[in-house]
């Protein structure tokens, strides 16, 4: 059973993000260059006041992921301890410099048009998502958490749906995102509205 544990808003979680972050953009730009267009600090604890997982989300945006991608890859199973590296080719050195700052690559099934993902420093809980500049996902998590900043009720509503759900028993941790679907995309609806009067992402936070 996956045990779901929030905590208040701590400032220190802003700090944590400027030293991971720093550290990624420091590691990738001589691999990625001018591909490398942001590193944002998104999810819950990038937003001031509201209870969280005390797990910093570190967004990192790329102009694509060419030569680094494969589609004929699928999920395993049941996920390796350390995943493969067969067949990744020029992707060795993309997911060498993310893991020299600490973080742990979570496999070829990470791996495809639009998101990697890392996780987890040993000292530090993390999850890095590295995104295609202008996808969905990626102007999204930025959206969400700009409006929830700005707007005092929407992340009123947010938190008291993530501490009902939270005390619930769940068999994954993925269980407990997918059922603040409802809620996440109601505030999307909402941010996409708002966003309307003129709101752009901001390009990196580092």
């Amino acid at each position: 059973m996956a045990k779901i544990t929030l905590a208040p808003y701590d400032s220190q979680w802003e700090a944590d993000f400027l030293e991971v972050g720093s550290a990624l953009r420091t590691a990738l730009e001589p691999v990625l260059g001018d591909r490398l267009t942001g590193v944002h600090h998104i999810g819950s604890t990038s937003v001031p006041g509201i209870a969280a997982k005390p797990i910093i989300d570190v967004q990192v945006s790329i102009r694509d992921f060419r030569p680094w991608t494969r589609t004929d890859l699928v999920a395993p199973d049941e996920p390796a301890e350390r995943p493969s590296r067969e067949h990744i080719g020029e992707s060795e050195a993309l997911i060498d410099a993310v893991e020299s700052t600490g973080l742990r690559w979570l496999g070829d099934w990470c791996i495809d048009y639009r998101k990697w993902l890392f996780n987890r420093r040993d000292d530090l809980a993390v999850n890095c998502h590295v995104r295609r500049e202008g996808c969905v996902s990626q102007q999204q998590a930025l959206l969400f958490r700009d409006y929830l900043r700005v707007n005092k009720a929407a992340r009123q509503r947010y938190e008291d749906v993530k501490r009902e759900l939270a005390a619930r028993d769940w068999d994954l941790v993925d269980d407990y995102a997918d059922a603040k679907g409802d809620c996440v995309w109601g505030i999307l609806r909402e941010a996409d509205k708002w966003s309307q009067a003129g709101w752009f992402p901001s390009s990196t936070d580092i």
